[in-house]
């Protein structure tokens, strides 16, 4: 994997060529999935962090972790489109039940001594039900107006009703963000008190992984699928 990271690629670039960042830039609240247009010293100006720090700790990133970058050269937006739905959509859904059911279980057992988690508990339940929402949204109507830009023969989807599908798509991950970023502040950015008991962490554990895969997967949606759609409606 690479070791050395050119400040002036965006955001979005990197964790495409190199998906071991993202954890990394997590940590850092450098946004990658809904602003993956910024490059990277833009998105560290914003948040106020040194660039060479910041490049510093992605070169360590870089050197433990193993190649695994999307090749958006080779790779359809049809198989793209099909790894989003298979790997992402299909983890997620699998996910937030269990996850719900656990921040139900720790908010029932300490929300009298913490009134933070009840609204944890809200803002997951709006998480739960946008994600639904747009996943539906995306596989039933955008997907299939998309994989026609490039299928041979296919008729081109009218194209004011794949401009509204995509800005929908787009304000759907923006709410989708926002939420995600209201869990972490509920959380103290997933940190447990003190006095945390086991499920507690264990339910903290879990929100940070959450986290990391719905990135993953809005960084898909945003810098790989759309931009190739973006692309091959230019191109006419």
């Amino acid at each position: 994997m690479k070791t050395t990271f050119d400040p002036h690629r965006t955001v979005g670039e990197l964790v495409i060529e190199s998906p071991a960042l993202a954890p990394i830039l997590d940590d850092l609240r450098i946004d990658y999935a809904c602003r993956g247009d910024l490059s990277l010293a833009e998105a560290c100006a914003r948040r106020g962090l040194d660039r060479e720090t910041v490049l510093h700790a992605l070169a360590q990133a870089g050197r433990s972790a193993p190649d695994g970058g999307i090749d958006v050269a080779r790779d359809s937006l049809d198989a793209r489109i099909d790894h989003l739905a298979e790997r992402h959509h299909a983890a997620l859904l699998r996910e937030l039940p269990r996850l719900r059911a656990a921040i139900d279980e720790v908010a029932d057992a300490h929300a009298r001594r913490d009134v933070a988690l009840a609204d944890l508990a809200a803002a997951f339940h709006d998480l739960e039900a946008d994600l639904g929402l747009h996943f539906t949204r995306e596989e039933e109507s955008l997907f299939p107006a998309l994989r026609a830009l490039e299928a041979d023969g296919a008729p081109p989807p009218p194209e004011r009703a794949l401009k509204e599908g995509l800005a929908a798509a787009v304000a759907a991950r923006e709410r989708i963000h926002a939420i995600v970023e209201e869990l972490r502040r509920l959380t103290d950015h997933f940190r447990p008190p003190p006095d945390a008991c086991p499920k507690r962490r264990a339910m903290l554990d879990g929100l940070r992984a959450l986290e990391r895969e719905i990135h993953l997967c809005l960084h898909e949606e945003n810098n790989v699928i759309h931009a190739r759609a973006l692309a091959a409606m230019r191109r006419g």
